[in-house]
């Protein structure tokens, strides 16, 4: 329980505040402070955000194990959050027409983006790492 808690809650309770204060401050923006023009957030819609985000938390646990293959773990996060994207986040918005579509489009390029960067620091770090190595030669004999 204590490790569910610590690799699963804690990361959901951070990700759904830099979810939804970003997101209420918006919302705020837009329609400002009163109920009747739509600027305040539904307990119903910030229940998802917390599912949402409970999803995502779990989906990085699984890419944090050690199998099966590293672009398999990232395929199926992918799937995983952009299937909890969609029940959590898109479907309670009620949109009309192709937005919901559009708002999986615009997910999954976010997500790309945020992979690009991911991998271009950890490739990074592992270079440098295997840099700062000491050179131990495979060919001579001790």
């Amino acid at each position: 329980m204590k490790d569910f808690v610590k690799n699963i809650v804690i990361p959901a309770c951070i990700y759904f505040t830099v979810l939804t204060v970003p997101f209420a401050l918006l919302i705020y923006a837009i329609y400002g402070g009163s109920a009747e023009s739509g600027g305040t957030l539904s307990a119903f819609r910030t229940a998802m955000s917390f599912v949402f985000a409970l999803v995502f938390a779990a989906a990085n646990a699984l890419v944090r194990a050690d199998k099966p293959s590293r672009p398999v773990r990232i395929a199926l996060h992918a799937i995983i959050t952009g299937l909890g994207f969609w029940l959590f986040m898109l479907m309670p918005a009620e949109l009309e027409g192709a937005g919901e579509l559009m708002g999986m489009l615009i997910y999954y390029i976010v997500y790309a983006i945020i992979l690009a960067v991911l991998s271009l620091n950890r490739a990074q770090a592992r270079r440098r790492r295997e840099k700062e190595e000491e050179y131990k030669s495979v060919f001579k004999k001790d």
